[in-house]
């Protein structure tokens, strides 16, 4: 049977409404009905070294990651994760290198307040991993090769300073908007040991680990729906809702296609 292994994805931990956001309680209930199930919680870096090895996938397993770096992580969602025992990766917004994080009150993206450096390097203490996710979270594919590396190993570079760690202690990238091509991937895979795609299913062993796939919260935010997950019904629900979207995507792309990357 092939292994395969959910990357849950989520954003704001809030009661807000939108559709990145997720309540406090349904955010716990859908964890903790995955651990009394008997999955694991897996590090998504160590996901990752297992796809490189080329090493057996184990099943029932997940990971969790985060996108952006929101307030409402640590404040709702780190609790959670110490009650449970899990582990998770944080994709960290960066911002102006020179401005980023340091006002009062912190910096806001999507209408959400991120967390400050204070509390990403406490987060990162409580044995949190933080992963880069780019100074100003442009769309990658319709930026010059310069760019594209700037906005990447910049906010690398930034994060590695603030937790005083070095660069190479950043090994994993989600692409803003989820969104790559070829040329993107080719340019990054050399600095980070994952990247992670909006592609919605599940990693298995002929994963790309430059894009892998993710579980958006979004479509699994239904209460039966997250009863539902630890059991056989979770693959075709996915599959199910990945075909549409697939779809809608390709006839947006046919109908209005991208620009060529600025110079």
């Amino acid at each position: 049977m092939i292994a395969r292994v959910p990357v849950l994805t989520f954003h704001d931990i809030s009661s807000s409404d939108g559709v990145i956001s997720l309540a406090p309680a349904l955010f716990e209930r859908m964890l903790a009905t995955l651990t009394s199930a008997g999955w694991r919680c897996l590090g998504l870096e160590d996901l990752a070294a297992l796809l490189t090895s080329g090493r057996e996938l184990p099943g029932r397993t997940f990971c969790i990651t985060f996108d952006d770096g929101f307030q409402s992580v640590y404040e709702n969602a780190l609790p959670v994760l110490q009650r449970l025992g899990l582990t998770a990766t944080v994709f960290v917004l960066v911002g102006d290198p020179e401005e980023a994080r340091t006002s009062v009150p912190p910096p806001v993206w999507k209408g959400h307040a991120l967390m400050s450096w204070s509390q990403l390097r406490d987060l990162h203490g409580h044995g949190i991993s933080l992963g880069a996710h780019t100074l100003s979270h442009p769309d990658l594919t319709l930026l010059t090769p310069q760019q594209v590396v700037r906005e990447a190993l910049g906010s690398r570079r930034v994060l590695a300073g603030r937790l005083d760690v070095p660069e190479t202690a950043i090994v994993a990238f989600a692409y803003p908007y989820g969104r790559s091509n070829a040329a993107v991937r080719a340019l990054l895979r050399p600095h980070f040991a994952c990247a992670c795609s909006d592609y919605l299913g599940f990693v298995t062993a002929r994963s790309d680990v430059a894009a892998l796939p993710r579980l958006d919260s979004y479509y699994l935010r239904h209460p039966a729906m997250v009863d539902l997950m630890p059991g056989r019904w979770l693959l075709p629900y996915i599959m199910a809702v990945s075909l549409p979207r697939l779809a809608r995507r390709a006839l947006v792309s046919a109908l209005h296609p991208r620009p060529p990357a600025r110079r």
